[in-house]
């Protein structure tokens, strides 16, 4: 009878013991994936911010930049045009 006890004893802990390490298993491994996703998450989303920032900063630079050297371009083609536009007039005005 005690053997019967024994094993019958055997055979709870045995499934109580499967089910707690199963459970707890399931918590370890739900946490260490938690982490390990939130890790990989944060590398994907720094690369893909770093990439589109960058794309946004060319664009803005580009955009920047075209204006400045429009301006800087008008400017100087103004100042070109005005001084040959005055020697032009000045020998018209010589030979007139």
């Amino acid at each position: 009878m005690d053997e019967v006890l024994d094993e019958g004893l055997d055979e709870v802990l045995d499934e109580v013991l499967d089910e707690v390490l199963d459970e707890v298993l399931d918590e370890v491994l739900g946490k260490v994936l938690d982490e390990v996703l939130d890790e990989v998450l944060d590398e994907v989303l720094d690369e893909v911010l770093d990439e589109v920032l960058d794309e946004v900063l060319d664009e803005v630079l580009d955009g920047v930049l075209d204006e400045v050297l429009d301006e800087v371009l008008d400017k100087v083609l103004d100042e070109v045009l005005d001084e040959v536009l005055d020697e032009v007039l000045d020998e018209v005005l010589l030979q007139g």
